[in-house]
């Protein structure tokens, strides 16, 4: 027979066994809202906390031309898709010669910024020359072309991007050194200058804005308007069919969760051609997993601003 002491120590080892920690309790509070005016011809970008309930940063999104991964193993090239960038790597690493754009071959960013999707894959440290379509303006017309070579020097741990117009023979130069606390580090080609345009990565969850989404039936890169998540630690899933007031710890655990960039995305809304406006798609939620590990449930309830502009998401969302 066990002593009454030997009983207590086992209940003891039971109750602090590692796999069954409970999670700490913490203060779920209750739903919040917020709206984020992007302006009515989408000119703005910005990015979102979650846990703060605050918007970090807001750029205007011809600020800045290309991002550049702070991954010290995968130095990649990201164009802004917020202004319709493209690109084209050339069959030739003569800088000097003179370079023509071949529309059939300039290429957006997937939306999806999977490694092997973007327009300058395997670019970096190719020694070939790239011309970079440099995206339209909100009226819709060309902001031009230039060229461009790229290496990054893993000791250093910088990126050499050299430049010019299609037609110059000697190209001007911007080096930009990584920092791993932020997920990329952005260039305005124009100013040859380095410019922060996004937050910190433990900095933020969600980005909303422009970006380009590349259709495939007809093919065409077109820019919509939507919410990209934070590529650091930052996972979602959508829910269909469920009130938001229903959903619960128990549907975010059951959730198959992706950090695909655009897992939100922008088809929370659709337009109305009968209403010549934007409508919410109706009892579409998402559960968003941050980089704490906290999860939350957030819905959509407003494209409109109370003026009736449009561009000004308006979203709601609970820590569960």
């Amino acid at each position: 027979m066990y002593k009454t002491g030997t009983i207590i120590g086992l209940l003891l080892l039971a109750a602090c066994d590692p796999g069954e920690l409970a999670v700490p309790p913490y203060d779920r509070g209750i739903t919040l809202a917020q709206q984020i005016d992007l302006g009515n011809e989408y000119l703005l970008t910005a990015y979102f906390d979650l846990g703060t309930n605050s918007l970090v940063k807001t750029t205007l999104k011809y600020d800045w031309h290309l991002a550049l991964s702070c991954s010290d193993t995968l130095p990649h090239i990201f164009l802004n898709s917020a202004i319709l960038m493209r690109a084209q790597i050339l069959d030739h690493d003569d800088f000097s010669l003179v370079a023509q754009p071949n529309e059939k071959q300039l290429r957006a960013d997937h939306h999806s910024h999977l490694a092997d999707s973007l327009s300058l894959a395997g670019f970096v440290n190719s020694q070939q020359v790239a011309i970079i379509d440099l995206g339209v303006n909100d009226d819709g017309s060309q902001r031009g072309y230039v060229k461009m070579m790229a290496t990054y020097d893993p000791n250093s741990k910088a990126y050499t991007i050299m430049h010019g117009a299609l037609a110059d023979t000697q190209p001007k130069s911007l080096e930009v050194t990584i920092d791993e606390q932020y997920n990329y580090m952005e260039v305005n080609l124009s100013l040859n200058e380095q410019v922060q345009a996004s937050p910190a990565k433990s900095a933020y969850d969600l980005y909303l804005g422009q970006y380009t989404f590349q259709f495939y039936e007809p093919y065409l890169a077109y820019l919509v308007n939507g919410v990209l998540v934070n590529p650091f630690h930052t996972l979602a899933a959508a829910i269909d069919g469920i009130p938001f007031e229903e959903i619960d710890m128990q549907h975010a655990e059951g959730s198959v969760l992706s950090g695909r960039r655009d897992v939100i995305g922008y088809d929370w809304k659709y337009y109305d051609l009968n209403l010549g406006v934007y409508s919410l798609v109706p009892n579409r939620s998402y559960i968003i997993r941050d980089q704490e590990g906290f999860y939350y449930k957030l819905r959509f309830i407003d494209f409109y601003s109370e003026t009736g502009d449009k561009g000004s998401p308006k979203f709601e969302f609970q820590k569960l």
